[in-house]
């Protein structure tokens, strides 16, 4: 791995990599992916030697990229340079600013290089900074209306769950009556917003097993496994004939 969030892809042994992007077999290729693995550029040939057509390529990418990359740094001083008197001392401000950033831990060095007229010494200061979040749950669709469905027979709608928080969460997925409604999973893994793994969809199937022709009103409910808070629900109805 590379930095915190961001993966290093060292080998592609089980060629995982090139079968994802669809990449014919032809040695070396260049990609140019984006933080929601888009394909920006691809091309059957080594790195291109032009400075400028390589600068392009990656400031169309920024271009696009949105919100995180139009973030702040988390760690920022606000002087580039000081003057010390002898026998003095000074505080020198470092701003650390969480703003647009997913929970992780970050690390940085500052650098100083300590001069006068007659010698120079650099100094190495490591800071670290850990960042917490919170997940922000978001439903395509809050209600499921069937209208009139036949007595034994399954009807299938999709809710599309993305998590636009800055926080990873693990969803149960829960329903108010397990022997009308199903689901293909009943336990979601969403990474925070900017992530591949952000958005996920949820299948949702159901079965009218009541004799008597009635309307039915039911709900899913997504809930945080950890804290067991609550996080969005889904009213489902439908009406049933024999």
């Amino acid at each position: 791995m590379g930095d915190i969030g961001i993966p290093l892809i060292l080998a592609d042994p089980l060629y995982s990599m090139k079968k994802l992007f669809t990449l014919e077999e032809y040695y070396p290729i260049t990609l140019f992916i984006d933080h929601e693995m888009r394909v920006h550029y691809k091309s059957y040939s080594a790195m291109s030697n032009n400075i400028s057509s390589v600068n392009s390529i990656i400031n169309n990418m920024l271009d696009e990229c949105g919100e995180l990359c139009q973030r702040e740094n988390w760690i920022a001083l606000n002087t580039s340079s000081i003057n010390i008197s002898a026998n003095d001392s000074i505080q020198l401000p470092v701003n650390l600013n969480a703003n647009g950033y997913n929970a992780g831990s970050f690390s940085a060095d500052i650098n100083l290089e300590i001069s006068n007229f007659q010698s120079s010494e650099f100094v190495l200061i490591p800071v670290s900074l850990t960042i917490t979040g919170t997940p922000e749950i978001t439903l395509d669709k809050l209600e499921i209306d069937f209208g009139t469905i036949s007595l034994g027979e399954i009807y299938m709608d999709t809710i599309i769950v993305s998590n636009i928080g800055s926080s990873g969460v693990n969803i149960e997925v829960n329903s108010s009556d397990e022997n009308v409604l199903f689901f293909n999973d009943s336990l979601l893994t969403l990474g925070p917003l900017g992530t591949v793994e952000s958005t996920d969809t949820l299948i949702l199937s159901v079965i009218s097993s009541s004799l008597n022709p009635n309307n039915i009103n039911e709900s899913i409910s997504l809930i945080n496994e950890q804290t067991n808070a609550l996080l969005a629900s889904v009213n489902i109805s439908f009406n049933t004939i024999l």
